[in-house]
């Protein structure tokens, strides 16, 4: 049974994080290399609508009915946003894109953030090969 999904979210159309949405805990913690880019109600306002969706959603779907210990509650998600130990970009670099797909690829795994804003250009050319060779899933 899977616990915890991993998924990429813009924020005002013009920045990207990564999410990871624990559905025990009902929990949203948001992974932000430029987390000053936005302001910290900026961010509850592009995330207060995932949390107040996603219980509909699994509800939707069918989720509470394959696991009925998650309760059928309708009360939103809480967030926060993880700001130590999270790698940082380059002030205007948009490199946000491909740190949130290195931040999602390293959760699954349960690796550690390797990786710094010195890293962009490298990370764009894995994620080009691994497309290329058909790696990524």
């Amino acid at each position: 049974m899977v616990d915890i999904v991993y998924i990429p979210v813009t924020c005002g159309g013009d920045h990207w994080v990564a999410c990871a949405v624990n559905f025990s805990d009902r929990h949203i913690t948001v992974y932000d290399l430029s987390p000053s880019s936005h302001s910290d109600a900026a961010m509850k306002g592009h995330k207060r609508p995932l949390c107040q969706l996603l219980p509909r959603l699994i509800r939707h779907v069918g989720i509470y009915k394959a696991r009925p210990e998650l309760g059928n509650n309708l009360q939103p998600f809480t967030f926060e946003q993880k700001t130590s130990d999270v790698p940082r970009q380059h002030p205007g670099s948009g490199d946000c894109g491909v740190f949130t797909c290195k931040f999602i690829e390293l959760l699954g795994l349960g690796c550690s953030f390797d990786f710094g804003s010195d890293h962009g250009v490298m990370l764009r050319r894995k994620i080009a090969l691994d497309l290329f060779v058909g790696m990524l899933l």
